[in-house]
């Protein structure tokens, strides 16, 4: 908190001595060292860019290209200011909730640390968009598994977008903009169609979403889901959205 308050004070000062109105006199070279660089220039305005105390460099550094070199079997403790409530993906709507949710879950795209999206390479095998870039085919790769051993496929990436589109399901957060999505369709285990209803900047957006495991959260014909169309109130799902079974990196 102080290095922030800190930060502030001196963001401020420095708006506030850059600023000459009509009548401010335009101030002269300081004499004073601390405020000069070598040679008599100006020191160089601090940026929070550059403070390895804001930005340390191993905030940037990118995975190693070697997969044997990345660390698959270690615990990871991350401390929280609060509390999820869920860990559904379905239901997560504060940035805690999120941070769970991004090491336990996966989807078939996702974004870099620039926030550029990016196709997830460790589930796409390929992809292909027609030339109207409102149909994408994306073919997932063999072998994936959620947590519990059970085939990761196309079908569960159709099932989620229509658990995300049923209106007995209270997700309209997770449902904005992935309603404007015409289907989700599995063509197989492995292929899978995303079809817009229209070509929209924000289209291949729209398609990222973490995907739910439909053995467990079953269709409409499943009985846990007749008893609770919402996913939300069952002790079936409650106790779901407190140790889901993910696909993602970690798990419990």
């Amino acid at each position: 908190m102080k290095l922030w308050t800190g930060l502030l004070i001196l963001l401020l000062a420095g708006a506030g001595c850059s600023y000459q109105g009509e009548d401010s006199p335009v101030a002269a070279p300081s004499d004073d060292p601390a405020k000069t660089a070598p040679g008599g220039a100006p020191a160089e305005l601090y940026s929070p860019d550059k403070d390895p105390l804001v930005n340390p460099d191993s905030l940037f550094q990118k995975a190693p290209a070697e997969p044997e070199k990345i660390a698959r079997d270690e615990t990871l403790v991350r401390y929280l200011k609060s509390d999820p409530g869920t860990l559904n993906p379905l239901f997560t709507s504060s940035v805690y909730e999120t941070y769970v949710e991004d090491t336990l879950f996966d989807g078939l795209f996702t974004f870099n640390s620039d926030f550029e999206w990016i196709i997830n390479e460790s589930m796409v095998e390929s992809w292909e968009k027609t030339e109207d870039h409102k149909t994408w085919t994306v073919k997932l790769r063999a072998g994936l598994k959620w947590h519990d051993g059970h085939p990761l496929t196309a079908h569960d990436v159709a099932f989620t977008w229509e658990a995300i589109m049923d209106d007995a399901v209270p997700t309209k957060t997770l449902r904005s903009g992935r309603d404007q999505l015409e289907s989700v369709t599995a063509l197989d285990d492995l292929t899978v169609r995303f079809v817009h209803k229209e070509a929209l900047p924000t289209g291949k957006w729209n398609m990222l979403y973490s995907i739910l495991p439909k053995h467990i959260i079953g269709d409409k014909d499943d009985e846990n889901r007749k008893k609770d169309p919402s996913l939300k109130k069952d002790p079936y799902y409650l106790n779901y959205a407190q140790a889901p079974i993910g696909c993602g990196p970690y798990k419990f």
